[in-house]
């Protein structure tokens, strides 16, 4: 008897979710080249431990097809979704093997006071996008052995995998062919393709010796102006501001397009911009990139974000890209002091030209109380990723302005009847607090 194809869903960062099916024929003969490449560590039956949702293609081959070969589970109580399950539980296992995602490692590096994990944890596997170096190297230093990531897709099952320690190009696995087309777009040829050649959306330079180096991708080339402009060209020259640290950009959906770009500050941008204005930081990092991008390619529009919206499979889909940029809404700059289960505490610093302070009020500026609200609940949903329920406010008290530039403090606490409550205090004392309710549909 045939078994039930697989029905697989694509992420849709970078256009319309699709729908992808595969057979389970095809997850084995990955699963058993997977093996081959990494067979030494499985052979020690460690426990696998996983982030992923095992019901995506990544989820599915590394934690169900993959300990099927090799005998080594990947039980439901050795899911955690957070970094706090994670070094809760840590204690528990033995040796382990982590499967993971650059998002998720992103927050574990920011926990370097736990004990290090050296000759416990064997392997980290990571996949869904690429791993930034430095992100790579604090990982390997916190759980004693760099990251091994992962490259291919839903589509072409697994292509390559590399260690930023020793180097960035892309190992091919052994049964998997690529080679690059006229537009330098990788072809992969493969038992476990669901079509063979496979031309994917990656542009590739080939090297000796079956690898490559990744070149940015082709569906991130955008027409500006009737010119082409490569968004991750863009991205790459704000990264190297040493205000920024991550940026993304995107094509405005205006009849005359423009780039708009969303960024992350590094510690540095952060204590500069609780002193300046995001004008002038548009300014810098507009003048920065000058010499390496023409005029009608520089971003019109910046926001500073906390965090860019990864999901959990690690991915950055344009519908989560979008709003944040197409909004009046500027982001407060947030310092994290403390995250858990049923706890968040961050540093807000709200700065002088946002648009919320605009004739609120002329000459003595303060912080209004829906903009109070309205990054409590956002801070609420990026953490917790749940909904608050708007009708659920409730003991809400507004009792000191805030103004400009002044830091105070957000704490988000869960109650144990599953309520929330929140505060937003400083030296001079309680600003403002409240409670609400997750929402239940």
């Amino acid at each position: 008897m045939t078994a039930e194809p697989l029905i697989f869903h694509t992420s849709g960062s970078t256009g319309r979710a699709k729908n992808i099916v595969k057979t389970a024929e095809s997850l084995a003969a990955d699963a058993r080249m997977l093996y081959a490449a990494f067979g030494e560590i499985f052979a020690r039956c460690p426990t696998v431990v996983y982030t992923i949702d095992s019901e995506h293609m990544y989820g599915r081959l590394w934690c169900r097809a993959l300990p099927e070969l090799t005998g080594c589970p990947a039980l439901p109580e050795n899911w955690v979704q957070s970094p706090e399950e994670f070094f809760d539980r840590i204690e528990k296992f033995g040796e382990i093997v982590f499967i993971t995602t650059p998002s998720f490692l992103e927050k574990l590096v920011c926990y370097p006071n736990f004990p290090g994990l050296s000759g416990r944890c064997l392997a980290v596997f990571t996949s869904g996008s690429l791993l930034r170096s430095g992100i790579s190297a604090a990982a390997g230093r916190l759980l004693g052995v760099p990251p091994t990531e992962i490259f291919g897709s839903t589509e072409t099952g697994s292509v390559a995998w590399r260690r930023q320690s020793e180097g960035l190009e892309w190992r091919v696995f052994e049964g998997v062919d690529v080679q690059t087309d006229s537009s330098r777009r990788l072809v992969v040829r493969s038992d476990f393709c669901v079509e063979t050649p496979w031309v994917m959306g990656d542009l590739a330079e080939l090297l000796p010796d079956r690898r490559f180096l990744l070149m940015g991708r082709a569906d991130r080339c955008v027409k500006i102006l009737e010119r082409t402009v490569s968004l991750p060209e863009i991205d790459a020259a704000l990264s190297a501001h040493p205000l920024v640290d991550q940026a993304y950009s995107t094509s405005s959906l205006e009849s005359i397009p423009r780039v708009w770009t969303l960024v992350t500050l590094s510690p540095e941008g952060k204590s500069w911009l609780k002193q300046r204005t995001y004008r002038e930081l548009r300014q810098s990092l507009v003048a920065f990139i000058a010499p390496k991008v023409e005029n009608f390619a520089r971003p019109r529009r910046i926001r500073v974000v906390e965090e860019l919206p990864y999901t959990v499979q690690g991915k950055l889909p344009e519908a989560a890209v979008r709003p944040p940029l197409a909004s009046c809404w500027q982001e407060p700059v947030v310092e994290v002091v403390e995250r858990g289960p049923d706890k968040y505490v961050a540093d807000l610093t709200f700065i002088p030209d946002a648009v919320y302070f605009q004739g609120h009020f002329p000459g003595r500026p303060i912080l209004p109380g829906v903009a109070q609200l309205m990054v409590v609940q956002l801070m609420f949903r990026r953490h917790f990723r749940v909904e608050p329920s708007p009708g659920k406010l409730t003991r809400l008290k507004f009792m000191k302005t805030i103004s400009p530039l002044q830091q105070v403090r957000l704490k988000i606490i869960r109650r144990a009847d599953g309520s929330f409550d929140f505060s937003i205090d400083s030296e001079a004392g309680t600003h403002t607090s409240g409670a609400f309710a997750e929402r239940r549909e």
